[in-house]
């Protein structure tokens, strides 16, 4: 699992979203609609109903602004009393943008545009068999938008370029964002894909992805070959959530004690129900598996939001080369 990139900041602390990445295949979108680039198929946007609303740091959405360079931004609602701070303000309430510039900026930063979500931003562009398609599934109270972007190149690319597949998805209700990955295929191009992959709050102070290449706008093509049948979710929890971060021997010989701590954080909005025990096992790869040796248990207490409780000691004596510690917890009975 990987850590959000959330800077210490009030607006962190007051909507706590977990990120992570878990392998899942990659489920085309099917059917669905081309969306309408008023700007164009190279930098522009095409604003989308949800069918539903969506919560993203405590404000609703009932529209998103997808463009065709890898990023999508939540449509703010608007009026003469309150103007959009991107986009202008549409006849449906919402302030749409017919233009989406490409990546390359700071990430998080306040600069427009904010609120968005981008599986890949970069110079990219419609030609071919290019496409982005949106669609919303599902039956009410559970319907999901999915917008995908399926085979895009990058935009004055090659005559052998590469081109990727990904999509977004938001999720009624639990208001749960899951970005998925399909297919890179490589082209003579490949070394020039740099993009962000992430999300940014309204305002921009703050920027979630499991990716520490995003704050350098320095995301590449290897990352999207490596993120192919992976989803990387962002969760605002409604009760407690455990993240944890094990630290062990970096080295050591047959005999030798293993020195090891597991710091635990309840990033989510209420207090653990149960305390919990954090067994340490000794394994050659990272599944927990009968053959594997335990080494001893770490208790830990319920633990308020908020809370941080670091346990450790050193580990018995055990031989075995290319072994390495692995962590299993589960709730104390």
């Amino acid at each position: 699992m990987a850590a959000a990139l959330v800077p210490t900041s009030a607006l962190a602390q007051t909507f706590p979203y977990v990120v992570s990445e878990v392998s899942r295949p990659f489920s085309p979108l099917s059917g669905g609609t081309a969306v309408t680039f008023s700007g164009g198929t190279d930098d522009g946007g095409g604003l989308v109903p949800l069918g539903f609303t969506f919560s993203y740091f405590g404000n609703s959405y009932t529209h998103v602004n997808v463009g065709v360079n890898g990023i999508m931004t939540f449509a703010a609602a608007c009026d003469v009393a309150t103007p959009c701070s991107q986009g202008s303000c549409n006849t449906v309430g919402v302030c749409e943008e017919t233009f989406l510039a490409t990546g390359g900026f700071t990430y998080p930063s306040t600069f427009v545009p904010n609120a968005f979500v981008a599986p890949f931003w970069e110079d990219l562009i419609l030609n071919g068999s290019a496409t982005v398609l949106s669609g919303t599934v599902g039956t009410a109270p559970n319907r999901e938008l999915v917008v995908e972007w399926r085979d895009v190149p990058l935009f004055n690319s090659s005559t052998s370029p590469s081109d990727a597949t990904f999509q977004v998805r938001l999720q009624e209700g639990s208001n749960v964002i899951t970005i998925s990955y399909g297919s890179f295929t490589s082209g003579t191009d490949a070394g020039s894909w740099f993009g962000i992959i992430g999300t940014e709050s309204p305002g921009g102070q703050v920027g979630l992805t499991s990716r520490t290449c995003s704050t350098t706008s320095n995301c590449r093509s290897t990352d999207l070959v490596s993120l192919e049948n992976t989803a990387i979710e962002i969760i605002l929890p409604d009760g407690a959530e455990l993240t944890g971060e094990a630290t062990g021997p970096t080295g050591g010989g047959t005999g030798d004690p293993l020195d090891f701590s597991l710091t635990v954080r309840n990033v989510g909005v209420a207090t653990t129900t149960v305390g919990f025990e954090s067994r340490v096992y000794l394994s050659d790869d990272a599944t927990i598996e009968a053959t594997d040796t335990l080494l001893g248990t770490l208790t830990f207490p319920a633990l308020a939001t908020g809370m941080v409780r670091v346990r450790g000691s050193p580990m018995p004596p055990v031989a075995g080369a290319g072994m390495l510690p692995s962590v299993r917890s589960e709730p104390m009975r």
